[in-house]
């Protein structure tokens, strides 16, 4: 038996993977990003485990991509079809969003710490990141309460569980360092963002929604935003007992032809 069993629907996964084959035969990458999602007790033992492809990319991350392969700003201050834009977690476009996302860390010339500016600050020299550190419930690998289904306009979670020890908050600890791998026979490449989370809460907390968010300078390259790359509504509702703890993985790979 699987250490984490794959929920994916069997008529999905089969067109995923057509459309992977048909990739490779045609000589254009395609890109796959699977979620999984585990529930520990106190003493550590697994209480549920799934594993599942992440379905729900949303307007910002193919606006993203689309501006860094034309290199391109965004046009105009509309979100939606049409347009190229990214609009942030508190509803509002951003303009001359950075290209460049790091894998980490990232410090202005002045040593500003980039993961603790709080949204809006006045910066440069910086580009981006996903590495969360411990605490940071804004961006990075992120867990709400809200069943809404997906949508692709999405710029926010539904519902954020934040971080604390209080009813209905989770414990945020620091992304995992990232690892990378390839598959030399399938000539896939990939990358695994881990995040845990524990219940301090005095009771259990449903989750049924997960989120990545990076951060990003925008206007200009001199301010910190965050945005919306992904939400997943989960096929139940995930519990996290008190005193429990709940890891996310995302592993996001591409599948290349050659």
């Amino acid at each position: 038996m699987e250490r984490v069993p794959y929920i994916e629907d069997t008529e999905q996964e089969n067109k995923y993977r057509d459309m992977e084959r048909l990739g490779r035969e045609l000589g254009i990458p395609v890109p796959r990003t699977f979620l999984e999602i585990e529930v520990f007790d106190s003493k550590g033992n697994t209480l549920h485990a799934q594993r599942q492809r992440s379905h729900s990319w949303n307007r910002n991350a193919y606006n993203y991509l689309a501006m860094a392969i034309t290199l391109r700003n965004p046009t105009g201050t509309a979100f939606g079809a049409g347009t190229l834009s990214l609009k942030d977690t508190g509803g509002s476009i951003r303009g001359n969003t950075s290209k460049g996302i790091s894998s980490g860390r990232s410090s202005s010339s002045t040593g500003i710490d980039f993961e603790r500016l709080e949204d809006g600050t006045a910066t440069s020299g910086l580009s981006g990141s996903i590495r969360a550190s411990a605490t940071r419930d804004h961006f990075g690998i992120v867990v709400g309460s809200s069943g809404t289904a997906e949508s692709f306009e999405h710029h926010n979670l539904g519902s954020l569980i934040g971080h604390g020890s209080g009813a209905g908050q989770l414990d945020y600890q620091s992304t995992q360092s990232f690892t990378f791998s390839y598959d030399g026979v399938s000539k896939t490449a990939g990358t695994s963002l881990v995040r845990f989370f524990n219940n301090n809460s005095g009771s259990s907390v449903a989750v049924n929604e997960v989120g990545l968010i990076y951060r990003l300078c925008a206007d200009n390259y001199m301010y910190i935003y965050n945005f919306l790359f992904s939400r997943d509504v989960m096929a139940s509702t995930i519990t996290v007992p008190d005193t429990g703890q709940l890891k996310v993985t995302y592993a996001i790979e591409m599948v290349f032809p050659a």
